[in-house]
């Protein structure tokens, strides 16, 4: 999950810059938005490859694409029209990044059940 966080993040990132320098609003910066979450989202996926903080951070990291997605949600009514691409891609980027996190989250639980299992049958 660490390597997807990376991805989602740097992937965030990209759309907040790419839309701030190519957008046709000049001094608006609603287009780094996108790229704050993703930062979060970055730091969070980098300090989680230490073992021990991985639930932790995947946790922050997941948190922080929930919110992005609600907050991109509602101001997508209220951006202009040049602007809503960019909360597009974010709210895509999000929901893809949520769901794999929710399958990752239920996968390691399933395996510490059965894991749980194996160990009440051997001893």
């Amino acid at each position: 999950m660490p390597v997807i966080s990376l991805f989602a993040g740097i992937t965030l990132i990209l759309i907040g810059f790419g839309f701030k320098f190519g957008a046709p609003i000049e001094g608006d910066w609603t287009p780094l938005v996108p790229a704050i979450a993703g930062l979060l989202i970055t730091t969070s996926g980098i300090v989680a490859f230490k073992k021990d903080l991985r639930k932790h951070l995947i946790h922050v990291a997941l948190t922080v694409a929930l919110i992005g997605a609600i907050v991109a949600t509602i101001l997508l009514a209220r951006m202009v029209r040049s602007m809503q691409a960019v909360q597009m891609l974010s709210i895509l980027v999000f929901i893809a990044y949520l769901s794999m996190g929710v399958q990752s989250v239920l996968s390691a639980r399933r395996r510490g059940q059965v894991e749980n299992t194996l160990k009440a049958k051997t001893s």
